[in-house]
């Protein structure tokens, strides 16, 4: 019932459902419960538990099992016949109100809206006796086929990585410095005092570019595809042959390059700039176009892999085979991705990276310090092209999967904002607010804010009187804050805030912000 099935199209979205929860549950229009129900933002499914759990008396007996698939395809059948009527949909709600219990009626509330963010976890899929199976999903992230498996009680079969066929890739961990003295040093010891290389960290989105023969995939780390938003890169790719492997994946992240100002525009760009790009259905015409910067290569096959493979790894370890590559280390992905990419400037490149090597493989004081000057300078340089940090990652580094690769001591990534004194203090003003998403507390108001400065540069070399001086917006803010504070936050500027009718930014809460 989560995964797609059959099409079923409901014409149900939060704002109705919660409206129909709203009357269900005779709760007063303009209360504050009835308001959390009809406005977006937030998980809604989990926002309505929170409403129904103290409110629904259904529960459930040992020996009771609940509503079988058949009841709740029946039920589901009947929300799509009513194909959006308010009034049959209000009659079918209030016998699902009183006949379900809380937990059930989340769920089924996730699956008429479409959501199907489970957040399955290896720990999870455990409790059903084998690894394997929990493997199994990290391989696919196909929770379709784990059922399938485990439906029919059959043997779990690991077939490794397979192009089209999504999974979680690799992750960084965060490495938090005390201080930016400290950070060369802490960063050599992350590394186990071995050879590693330093990779800038783009500002993109990361994507997992599939080819198998003449057809290609982009999907994002979550697994969706965003082929069609990328569409005119992806066939120039193909129809130029720029990949001469067979089949392959490939690991990197998708930018916007602008080509005016010679630099990678803001992630935010992205879909402006595909859109854009798509419409043109070139990007030779457009001073704008999508990058693809590509750091790593986790599969290869197809007919002509063996010879490629042998022909660039003269001698290799017999265990090390075509396909899935994660056994392989990092060094030797990255020499075989130089032989089967032709790069083209600003449209394919290579990661922007420096490799540190542990000079005669011993921790000397001067092979360490050496290093560590290294990381310095490389960071520094990093900082002063404007990128958003560095990511360091052994050269032996085989490649995991699944959310387990962040703590499995080979990425680490850096970043100033987790370097204790590296960053300035700036005082800003809140100029507007934007309504969180998610669970728990973030998806119960506003959790980000746009800020800006003033503008008190002198006209014609007379400073401006206060109320004449603009507010210029600098950026949006959404963390570094606890809950608790952002609690304190709301409630402060719920004091403060200006009629919906005043003019603001678009999409921020109450139109105009709050007063000084």
């Amino acid at each position: 019932l989560l995964v797609k099935y059959n099409d079923r199209t409901y014409r149900i979205k939060e704002k109705v459902l919660g409206k129909l929860y709203v009357n269900v549950m005779c709760l007063p229009q303009d209360s504050e419960e009835a308001r959390k129900l009809v406005t977006e933002g937030g998980d809604f499914s989990s926002k309505l538990f929170e409403g129904l759990r103290g409110r629904v008396n259904v529960s459930r007996p040992n020996n009771d099992p609940g509503p079988t698939l058949y009841d709740v395809n029946t039920l589901l059948d009947s929300i799509c016949a009513c194909d959006g009527n308010g009034d049959s949909l209000g009659d079918i709600f209030g016998q699902i109100y009183s006949t379900y219990t809380a937990v059930e009626q989340k769920w089924l509330c996730r699956i008429i809206l479409g959501n199907r963010n489970l957040g399955a976890c290896c720990n999870a899929l455990n409790l059903f006796g084998s690894k394997d199976v929990a493997n199994l999903f990290e391989e696919t992230s196909n929770l379709e086929e784990v059922g399938e498996v485990l439906g029919e009680n059959a043997a779990v079969q690991l077939h490794g990585l397979r192009p089209l066929i999504n999974f979680s890739p690799m992750l960084s961990k965060r490495l938090n410095v005390g201080s930016e003295s400290l950070m060369p040093e802490m960063a050599v010891q992350a590394m186990d005092f071995q050879s590693f290389v330093m990779d800038v960290k783009v500002d993109g989105e990361r994507i997992m570019l599939h080819k198998k023969g003449k057809e290609a995939t982009l999907l994002t780390r979550n697994g969706n595809d965003y082929s069609d938003n990328y569409r005119v890169f992806l066939d120039e790719i193909i129809r130029e042959e720029r990949i001469t492997l067979a089949d392959c994946i490939l690991d990197g992240e998708m930018v916007a390059w602008d080509d005016d100002k010679q630099r990678v525009m803001e992630f935010g760009k992205n879909r402006t700039v595909g859109k854009a790009e798509g419409e043109l259905q070139v990007h030779d015409e457009s001073t704008s176009w999508m990058m693809f910067i590509v750091f790593d290569i986790v599969y290869a096959g197809g007919n002509n892999a063996a010879r490629i493979l042998n022909n660039t790894f003269v001698e290799r370890d017999p265990a090390l085979m075509e396909g899935d590559l994660r056994a392989w280390p990092l060094h030797m992905r990255r020499s075989l991705l130089q032989k089967v990419i032709l790069f083209k400037p600003h449209r394919l490149e290579f990661i922007k990276s420096k490799e540190v090597r542990c000079g005669s493989g011993t921790k000397s004081p001067q092979n360490v310090l050496a290093m560590q000057i290294a990381v310095e300078e490389y960071f520094d340089q990093a900082m002063k092209d404007g990128e958003e940090g560095i990511i360091l990652k052994k050269l032996n580094s085989t490649y995991a999967i699944g959310k387990v690769s962040r703590n499995s001591g080979m990425w680490y990534k850096i970043k100033p904002d987790y370097i204790n004194g590296f960053l300035t203090d700036l005082d800003v003003c809140l100029m507007a607010s934007f309504p969180g998403s998610g669970r728990a507390l973030r998806g119960e108001g506003v959790s980000s804010f746009m800020v800006g400065v003033r503008d008190d540069r002198p006209v014609n070399g007379i400073v401006p009187p206060q109320k004449q001086q603009k507010m210029i917006p600098i950026g949006k803010v959404g963390s570094g804050f606890t809950f608790e504070e952002l609690t304190q936050l709301r409630e402060y500027l719920s004091q403060c805030e200006i009629s919906s009718t005043s003019s603001g930014p678009e999409g921020a809460a109450g139109g105009g912000g709050w007063r000084n």
